[in-house]
């Protein structure tokens, strides 16, 4: 597919380019490069990626408002076969953007979860059973679910940031779209030192690319030890669930002072899927796009009988 800005006539310079895998499904081409398409309205050069495709979409690397030059993008492969962006922008910030996905490594591998019993699926809550931020856990009561389950616990590398610019900390329950007649508790531990103290929770819908605080009820922060603290609330179905800085109410879609991110549409659009961190933190979505107005809805699984 073509990536040649064939509307305005604008240059578009430094070309980068990068490959994984090697032949028909497996091989996928990502590219990025600096254009001026905006540059009257804007006086500053930005950058755009791709993977290109025949159904590729050019996704915007936004500059926060900043109207700041971003220069010599370089792209990489993680160790999970996504790729990333390394820039310069003109504040000299070197700025850093990742693919947002489900670890494949789950941090909770498939648990059984009878219908008979109270189930607890993770690390139990309690002093002296939470050692770190990874010893996440959810608690079933019996008969919350119409039959037998297995459950999942699995981090989202690269989170999406939540409002106040603050870091956030997401984990995926699954099976997702999984609903209870009981509410379930889940506990997730996080570093105080370098999250908020006290942080909202929230669960991130993949359907409409916004986070929610519907159907989260008996929020508490308790602390463990010193810096580690438990975010422990009550819900009624499994989804991508995490905390973050204060919650404005539903919100989705990019913003944030001082950095660098991504926007499916253009500058004056943030309601996409892609969102930054500040400086070396910043995230970027790469997904498989149909078209500039449309995110790519995800599939969610639910647990059969």
């Amino acid at each position: 597919s073509s990536i040649i800005d064939d509307t305005t006539g604008a240059d578009q310079l430094s070309p980068v380019i990068i490959t994984t895998g090697y032949t028909g499904n497996d091989l996928k081409v990502f590219a990025c490069w600096r254009d001026e398409r905006n540059l009257d309205a804007n006086t500053d050069v930005d950058l755009y990626a791709v993977e290109i495709t025949a159904s590729g979409t050019n996704i915007y690397v936004d500059d926060e408002g900043t109207k700041t030059d971003q220069s010599e993008p370089a792209i990489g492969i993680d160790g999970y076969g996504h790729p990333y962006l390394v820039w310069i922008n003109e504040r000299t910030d070197i700025c850093y953007a990742g693919s947002t996905f489900i670890d494949p490594d789950p941090l909770v591998p498939s648990t059984p979860a009878p219908v008979s019993s109270n189930t607890i699926i993770g690390t139990p809550f309690g002093f002296g059973s939470i050692n770190d931020t990874d010893d996440v856990s959810v608690e079933i009561p019996a008969g919350a679910y119409l039959c037998d389950m297995n459950v999942t616990i699995s981090k989202i590398r690269n989170p999406q940031k939540p409002p106040s610019n603050n870091r956030t900390f997401l984990y995926e329950f699954g099976p997702s779209g999984t609903t209870f007649s009981e509410p379930v508790t889940i506990t997730i531990p996080y570093n105080a030192t370098s999250l908020v103290s006290s942080p909202s929770a929230y669960w991130y819908n993949p359907l409409t690319g916004l986070y929610s605080q519907e159907g989260i009820t008996d929020v508490e922060v308790i602390q463990i030890s010193s810096g580690l603290y438990a975010l422990r609330f009550k819900t009624t179905h499994f989804s991508i669930f995490g905390g973050g800085g204060s919650f404005g109410g539903i919100f989705g879609g990019g913003g944030g002072g001082g950095g660098c991110s991504m926007s499916t549409n253009s500058q004056d659009s943030i309601a996409g899927l892609l969102w930054p961190y500040i400086g070396l933190a910043l995230v970027m979505v790469v997904l498989k796009l149909r078209d500039r107005r449309k995110r790519k809805a995800h599939n969610i699984t639910k647990s059969g009988c």
